[in-house]
Order: structure tokens, then sequence, then C-alpha cells
């Protein structure tokens, strides 16, 4: 299995709606992708903008083709002014 976590901050005056849509329209767009198994969101505590998304995929792959796929792209765009800048990405795999 292959892990990508990335980090994102949001406007901070509009994290409800940040949230809202990332449960609504950024999951479900990426569970309907091929390989993709679990997203996972986290709100950072010690900086409320920052949202820490653990996706899960079958592999490498799979993961790599969504992000650089016409749909990621369009729902960057949908989020607009809401996300203020992506401070990381990294790949994973899990150790067993």
């Amino acid at each position: 299995m292959f892990c990508r976590v990335s980090m994102i901050r949001f406007d901070a005056e509009r994290l409800a709606e940040a949230h809202r849509m990332w449960l609504t329209v950024s999951v479900p767009k990426a569970l309907a992708q091929k390989g993709c198994r679990n997203m996972r969101g986290f709100r950072n505590l010690d900086d409320p903008a920052m949202m820490i998304i653990v996706s899960e995929w079958d592999n490498r792959e799979d993961a790599d083709s969504y992000m650089n796929s016409p749909a990621h792209d369009e729902m960057m765009k949908d989020y607009g002014t809401l996300i203020k800048g992506i401070e990381g990405r990294y790949p994973g795999a899990l150790i067993q």
C-alpha cells in the first residue's frame, strides 16, 4: 500500500467551508479513483488553518495518476481562494 501525506493551509476565516468542501467534494472524488482505499483529514491542533490529509492507495502509480489528472486539477480550482498554500506532499509506504 502507498500513502501520500499532504499539508494544506486554508483561509483561517473560512475553515468550516473548507472542511465541508473536503468532506463532500474531495473525499468522494478521490475514493472514486482507481486504487484509492481511504482518505483521512486531520486538523493541526497548533495551527487550525493547516489540514493534514493522508490518502491511502493500492500503489504509487494510481496516486500519481490521480494527482496529475484533469479531475484533480479541476477539484483544486473549485477551492479557489479557500486554499492559501500547499506546504508539503510526502510519499510513503506502509511498514509491515
